[in-house]
């Protein structure tokens, strides 16, 4: 038995009993612990699924600008990787002139609707 195997095995029984246990749970609780258990089993399961497809989304840029970007300027191939520090980049070059409309009164007053504040402050994006 190779070890992927036995890792495999020790994966899928440590799984199983964990479920085991948190339906051996859920069902002994009381009316209102269940409630707040299944709750949470909930918002666990949203929390991976989210964090798969936020982690995903790196994968999916670096596939698309290997793929679709003409990446070579001068006679030099710019690497893939530069290209994931451009949204950084955008924040540190135009955060002094966020930082200037936000604190113009005309951003910022209070006789604006929260939509034309939003607007207003999203103008750079």
């Amino acid at each position: 038995m190779s070890n992927t195997t036995v890792a495999n095995i020790c994966f899928y029984l440590g799984s199983g009993a964990v479920i085991v246990d948190i339906l051996y749970e859920v069902i002994r609780s009381r009316r209102n612990e269940r409630a707040r258990i299944i709750v949470c089993l909930i918002l666990i399961f949203m929390a991976v699924v989210f964090f798969m497809l936020y982690f995903q989304l790196y994968t999916s840029m670096e596939l698309f600008i290997n793929r679709n970007v003409a990446r070579t300027v001068g006679g030099y191939t710019i690497p893939t990787f530069y290209f994931m520090g451009l949204n950084g980049l955008w924040i540190i070059i135009l955060s002094p002139f966020y930082a200037l409309m936000y604190r113009d009164e005309s951003c910022r007053s209070a006789a604006r609707t929260p939509p034309s504040r939003r607007r207003c402050r999203w103008a750079f994006c």
